[in-house]
């Protein structure tokens, strides 16, 4: 199993080895050092690389964030629903080693569109566990195929020697997935903060319970939770996840080995950015944009009949064609659909400002 390629090409080693020297990102979690083991010669047959497993999750969980932290990040609903709608295009539009080029790149596809209606109804692994929960979501993203893996499983690369991680054995994932569900459902007296949100990211990465689509899984979950605890802190993982997916591994592995905090501000820089995006919204929705336009606007890229006819708030084809004909005044046109040139661009910002220190250096 191989994953998406990295931003930067010259990184080869796996990260849950801590070689890389990528700039660390701004995150709290600090996980407890897993267990390194030499490669099972009845499962592979190269031996130069070491097999990860995660540690349990004991609360209370290390952390860097500071009192308030979690804090700054708290919201309304309505606000996490216009963000998280948001998060699920990204998610579905921004993969592998996908770039921006223009802002017809950071539309959804017809296929995509599919995928960002089934993370937003997708809800949470309440009742029937990660593993079901994951599976399920998985094949209404797409996955037809996807089923739990295999032992001889790895992230990045095309063996396991250039991975960024290899996997525990499969018969290590029940006691894995029982612990992060028992944090999950607050069986635990971890109380939720940042590291909390971050602690199931980190898990989920490392134990990668499917074949396939576990970084969509993982992004999915991060963005649902934000709804329940109406915060945007797990919107910040997934957006991290999105566009500094090496980097936040390899921040996590760092921080496991060492005590120290680093003083950066992504997420200030990150959150700064999201205000702006929220004013916009605000700006279009006081200017009379139709509800279910917006919901369109912020969860495809664009408005068309076809998008108001589709998803959370889909309307009849008559009511579609009578919202069309109000946009006009509103938005930009294109070839029969509808868009906001300045909204777009300010979403396409939270590549900046997660990445701000390496377009500081460009």
């Amino acid at each position: 199993m191989s994953g998406h390629v990295a931003r930067a090409s010259s990184v080869r080693r796996n990260f849950m080895d801590g070689n890389f020297e990528l700039a660390p990102l701004d995150l709290a979690f600090a996980p407890l050092p897993g267990r390194r083991d030499a490669p099972d010669a009845s499962v592979w047959l190269d031996a130069s690389f070491s097999v990860y497993t995660p540690a349990l999750l004991e609360p209370p969980l290390r952390t860097h964030e500071k009192i308030g932290d979690y804090q700054r990040f708290e919201s309304d609903a309505q606000c996490v629903g216009y963000l998280s709608a948001i998060s699920s295009r990204l998610i579905h539009v921004c993969r592998g080693s996908w770039k921006f080029a223009s802002i017809p790149d950071l539309r959804a596809s017809r296929q995509a569109a599919s995928a960002i209606n089934a993370s937003l109804r997708a809800g949470l692994p309440d009742t029937h566990g990660i593993l079901n929960w994951s599976l399920n979501l998985a094949k209404n993203l797409g996955n037809s195929q996807v089923r739990s893996r295999t032992d001889n499983a790895w992230v990045g690369g095309k063996k396991p020697s250039e991975a960024w991680l290899v996997l525990p054995q499969a018969d290590q994932l029940p006691s894995l997935l029982k612990n992060l569900e028992d944090l999950l459902q607050g069986k635990s007296a971890q109380p939720v903060n940042c590291a909390f949100f971050e602690a199931i990211a980190y898990q989920i990465i490392c134990i990668h319970p499917l074949s396939d689509t576990n970084g969509r899984v993982t992004r999915t979950l991060l963005i649902n939770l934000a709804g329940r605890y109406r915060n945007f802190y797990p919107l910040y993982i997934a957006h991290c996840l999105v566009f500094a997916k090496q980097r936040t591994g390899q921040t996590w592995m760092h921080a496991s080995l060492t005590a120290t905090s680093r003083n950066l501000s992504n997420s200030e820089a990150w959150l700064d950015q999201i205000k702006l995006i929220l004013q916009k919204i605000s700006d279009l929705a006081t200017a009379g944009l139709d509800p279910r336009a917006l919901w369109s606007l912020l969860s495809y890229g664009y408005v068309s009949v076809e998008t108001l006819s589709a998803g959370k708030n889909a309307c009849s084809p008559a009511l579609a064609a009578k919202i069309m004909g109000r946009l006009p005044a509103l938005l930009e046109q294109e070839q029969g659909i509808f868009y906001s040139a300045e909204l777009e661009i300010l979403i396409m910002g939270i590549d900046r400002s997660i990445n701000k220190d390496s377009y500081e250096i460009e």
